[in-house]
C-alpha cells in the first residue's frame, strides 16, 4: 500500500491515476510503524513518494482521557453514535475537536449534543427561509443590513478557506459556528423580518454560501437542504443548475468593505444587547416597552431605528442633546449614552444598586489601566499601537465613569 493494491508491479491504469496521492491522514501513533515504511517502500519500488502531505491528528479517547480498549470496556462505537445522533453530528464533533498539532480528543456526550443543536439550528433557519413566499426577482444587498451580512460573509469565506487549506478544521468549525448561529441567525435573520421580500435574495445567497462552506464537514444535511434550495425560483433564475452541492463552486462573494457600516451595525447590536440586559436585570415585563433616549456620539444610528425598536422591544427611540431630568436607567455603549425613562417601568432603588455595582467595576478597571500605563517597563517594551489602544480604552472608561456619576447624582 498504496501501490500494491493497484496492480503493482504492472503499471495499471489505476496505479497511474492514484499513485502518488495528495495526502495521508493518520494518527501520530503509527508514524514509525506505517507512515515512514510507506514512504520508504514507495520510493524504493515506484521511485516516487507515495503522498506529498501528511496530516497527523491525535487519538480519540474516552471522557476520562483514556485510550480505548476492550479490556477497559470504554470503546465508543461510531456506528452507534451515527444511529442515535447521525453521521453529521459525529463528523462535526470530531472536526471541532481535532487539531493540526495532534492533540488527543476526549469524545464526550456534551460535545455531541452541542453539535446536534447546531445542526438543528441550521435545519430550522433553512426551513424558515425556504418556506417564505418566493420572490422571483431582485438583487442581493437591497439595504444596509443586507450589505453588512454580505460583507461579513466575504470575510468568513476567506478565513474558512484558509483554515481548510491548512487543515485547521477546528478553527473552520469555530468560525462557521460563530457566523451561522451568531451574526446570521441571531442578528441578520431577525432584522430581515422587517423586510422579508426585499431581503430574500440575500437570505438565499448567504444560505447557499453557508451550505457550501459546511459541506466538507457535514455533507448529508447540507446536501439535503441544498437540493431544496436550488428549486427556489430566484436561485433557478440566477444560478447554473448542478445535480449535487459537490459539483458546485466555492462561494463567490462580491468584494467591497465599508468600515463605517460595520461600526454602525456593531453599535446597533451592542445597544440592543444593553437595553435587553437592562430590562432583564430590572425585571421589566415584556409588555412594557418604554422609550429609549440616545445622546452622545451615535454614528448613523437614526437609519436603524426600526431595528432598534423591533429587536429591543421599544415604543420609540429619541435622540437628545441634554440628559433628561426624569429618573432613567442609564448605560453607556462606546461613546453613546442611553437613557430609558423608568416611570411606570421599574423601582428606582434597584437602579441605584445596579449603578453602584457598575461604578465599582469601572473604577477597578480604570485603576488597573492607570497602573499598567504608569509601568515604564510596559511603555518601553509594548508595541506603540498596544500602548495607544490602552490609552484610548482608559479615556473611554473615564468618560463612562463620569456619565455614571452624573446619572447617580440625578437619581
Amino acid at each position: 500500500w498504496p501501490f500494491s493494491v493497484f496492480g503493482w508491479p504492472d503499471m495499471t491504469t489505476d496505479l497511474e491515476q492514484f499513485y502518488p496521492t495528495n495526502i495521508l491522514v493518520t494518527g501520530y501513533d503509527i508514524i514509525t510503524f506505517w507512515v515512514s515504511r510507506m514512504i520508504t517502500m514507495g520510493i524504493y519500488n515506484m521511485k516516487k513518494v507515495p503522498f506529498y502531505q501528511v496530516f497527523i491528528h491525535g487519538l480519540v479517547r474516552d471522557s476520562q482521557g483514556r485510550k480505548m480498549s476492550k479490556s477497559l470496556g470504554n470503546v465508543v462505537d461510531p456506528l452507534k453514535i451515527i444511529e442515535e445522533k447521525g453521521a453529521d453530528v459525529l463528523r462535526y464533533t470530531l472536526a471541532s475537536l481535532v487539531t493540526s498539532g495532534g492533540q488527543d480528543i476526549k469524545l464526550v456526550d456534551e460535545k455531541l449534543i452541542a453539535s446536534r443543536n447546531f445542526i438543528n439550528k441550521l435545519w430550522n433557519v433553512s426551513r424558515y427561509i425556504l418556506q417564505q413566499e418566493p420572490v422571483l426577482s431582485g438583487d442581493t444587498g437591497q439595504n444596509p443590513v443586507d450589505t453588512w451580512i454580505i460583507q461579513y460573509l466575504r470575510q468568513v469565506c476567506a478565513e474558512v478557506e484558509k483554515c481548510y487549506e491548512k487543515f485547521d478544521f477546528n478553527f473552520a468549525v469555530e468560525k462557521l459556528y460563530d457566523f451561522v448561529w451568531g451574526e446570521f441567525c441571531d442578528w441578520y435573520v431577525e432584522m430581515t423580518k422587517l423586510h422579508k421580500g426585499s431581503s430574500q435574495p440575500t437570505l438565499i445567497f448567504v444560505l447557499d454560501s453557508i451550505l457550501k462552506m459546511l459541506h466538507p464537514i457535514i455533507p448529508f444535511i447540507t446536501e439535503e437542504i441544498w437540493q431544496v434550495l436550488i428549486k427556489h425560483p430566484w436561485y433557478e433564475k440566477n444560478y447554473k443548475k448542478q445535480s449535487s452541492i459537490m459539483q458546485s463552486s466555492w462561494p463567490d462573494v462580491p468584494k467591497g468593505k465599508n468600515e463605517a457600516l460595520s461600526a454602525d451595525i456593531r453599535l446597533l447590536q451592542n445597544i440592543i444587547k444593553t437595553v435587553r440586559n437592562i430590562k432583564a436585570e430590572m425585571n421589566i415585563p415584556l409588555d412594557k416597552k418604554g422609550i429609549l433616549q440616545v445622546a452622545g456620539k451615535h454614528g448613523d444610528l437614526t437609519t436603524y431605528v426600526p431595528y432598534l425598536k423591533f429587536l429591543a422591544r421599544l415604543d420609540d427611540v429619541q435622540f437628545i442633546k441634554v440628559a433628561p431630568k426624569e429618573k432613567c436607567s442609564f448605560a453607556v455603549v462606546e461613546e453613546t449614552e442611553l437613557y430609558l425613562p423608568l416611570a411606570g417601568l421599574i423601582d428606582t432603588d434597584k437602579e441605584k444598586e445596579r449603578l453602584n455595582k457598575e461604578l465599582e467595576k469601572i473604577q477597578n478597571e480604570i485603576a488597573a489601566l492607570e497602573k499598567k500605563l504608569q509601568n515604564q517597563g510596559f511603555i518601553a517594551k509594548a508595541p506603540k499601537n498596544v500602548v495607544e489602544n490602552e490609552k484610548k480604552s482608559l479615556d473611554e472608561k473615564k468618560y463612562h465613569l463620569k456619565a455614571i456619576q452624573d446619572k447617580m447624582t440625578g437619581l
